[in-house]
């Protein structure tokens, strides 16, 4: 009798899943969705746990089929929330690799705070991967000498013409325009840069030129948004 009683709330159970499955199109947006998948794998768990399950070979047969119930049911949760998990997934390749920025959408990404308290980015400058730290404080892009003629700047027309001034004092540097910058799906054409002197500079900086342009840029913690 125990295992038919299983058998039965089995059935019960491979029912629930699919109609759980043919609901979820609306999205797990309300508690009780949720509160109703979370009883349902529950409740196959314990089913699928019984010894008189596997005495014939209907039980057997349910068995799989409840497998494939809650294949079903978790592939389509996984549909309706693949833009969740995917930001998910996003967050944790940026923990492991520190600056690569966090697409949401095509307007909007995120950067995270590095070990050293500074915002960093992987950028694309001109179609080349740039590592740039976050500067609010400075009016331009700010390019190291060696990093513009990495990224084909002809740095022997560069006229360092532009006082500034720096953590280490006074400086000159060589107005320059970027014809794309991008962090994420974020992309600005024609951004106004300035090249340091050789040796000057050990970083590249992300000012203003950027930031400025965006529609919001907002620190909220260890996160910085940007909003195009």
């Amino acid at each position: 009798m125990k295992g038919v009683f299983r058998l039965g709330v089995l059935i019960l159970a491979a029912v629930g899943v699919y109609l759980f499955a043919s609901a979820a199109p609306d999205g797990l947006d309300e508690p009780g969705k949720i509160a109703s998948a979370v009883f349902l794998g529950v409740l196959l768990v314990w089913v699928l746990r019984s010894p008189e399950l596997y005495e014939t070979s209907f039980g057997v047969a349910m068995r799989n089929g409840a497998l494939w119930a809650g294949i079903l049911a978790a592939l389509v949760i996984g549909y309706e929330y693949r833009g969740e998990l995917r930001h998910a997934a996003l967050r944790v390749s940026s923990a492991l690799q520190p600056g690569q920025p966090i697409v949401i959408s095509q307007d909007v990404a995120i950067l995270t705070r590095a070990g050293d308290g500074h915002f960093v980015t992987m950028a694309t400058v001109n179609g080349a991967p740039l590592r740039m730290m976050v500067d609010t404080g400075a009016t331009d892009i700010a390019l190291p000498y060696e990093e513009a003629e990495r990224l084909g700047i002809n740095v022997d027309a560069l006229a360092f013409i532009q006082p500034v001034i720096t953590a280490n004092g006074s400086a000159m540097v060589a107005p320059v325009r970027l014809d794309e910058v991008r962090i994420g799906d974020i992309a600005l054409r024609n951004v106004s840069a300035s090249v340091s002197e050789p040796n000057a500079l050990g970083s590249a900086l992300l000012g203003m030129s950027f930031l400025g342009r965006l529609s919001e840029f907002s620190f909220r913690g260890d996160r910085l948004e940007l909003k195009r």
